[in-house]
Protein backbone atom coordinates (compact mmCIF):
# COMPACT_ATOMS: atom_id res chain seq x y z
CA UNK A 1 0.00 0.00 0.00
CA UNK A 2 1.45 3.36 -0.96
CA UNK A 3 0.57 6.93 -0.28
CA UNK A 4 0.84 9.76 -2.80
CA UNK A 5 1.74 13.26 -1.71
CA UNK A 6 4.48 15.67 -0.70
CA UNK A 7 7.30 14.24 1.41
CA UNK A 8 9.99 16.04 3.42
CA UNK A 9 13.34 15.72 1.62
CA UNK A 10 15.13 14.44 4.74
CA UNK A 11 12.51 11.74 5.30
CA UNK A 12 12.61 10.81 1.62
CA UNK A 13 16.42 10.42 1.71
CA UNK A 14 16.16 8.22 4.82
CA UNK A 15 13.61 5.95 3.15
CA UNK A 16 15.69 5.86 -0.05
CA UNK A 17 18.74 4.66 1.89
CA UNK A 18 16.67 2.00 3.65
CA UNK A 19 15.24 0.52 0.45
CA UNK A 20 18.46 0.70 -1.57
CA UNK A 21 17.95 3.62 -3.94
CA UNK A 22 20.20 6.08 -2.12
CA UNK A 23 22.47 6.68 -5.16
CA UNK A 24 19.53 7.90 -7.23
CA UNK A 25 18.27 10.01 -4.36
CA UNK A 26 21.73 11.58 -3.86
CA UNK A 27 21.80 12.50 -7.56
CA UNK A 28 18.47 14.28 -7.23
CA UNK A 29 19.60 16.04 -4.06
CA UNK A 30 22.78 17.32 -5.76
CA UNK A 31 20.77 18.45 -8.78
CA UNK A 32 18.21 20.34 -6.74
CA UNK A 33 17.26 22.43 -9.76
CA UNK A 34 15.30 19.36 -10.85
CA UNK A 35 13.30 19.35 -7.63
CA UNK A 36 12.19 21.88 -5.05
CA UNK A 37 14.80 22.59 -2.38
CA UNK A 38 12.83 21.31 0.60
CA UNK A 39 10.02 19.14 -0.77
CA UNK A 40 9.57 16.39 -3.33
CA UNK A 41 6.32 15.05 -4.65
CA UNK A 42 6.70 11.30 -4.51
CA UNK A 43 4.88 8.06 -4.06
CA UNK A 44 6.26 6.21 -1.06
CA UNK A 45 5.63 2.49 -0.84
CA UNK A 46 5.15 1.36 2.73
CA UNK A 47 6.78 -1.94 3.65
Amino acid sequence: IGGHGVADLTKLMTIAARIGVADSARYLKKNHNLIEADQVSATVVMR
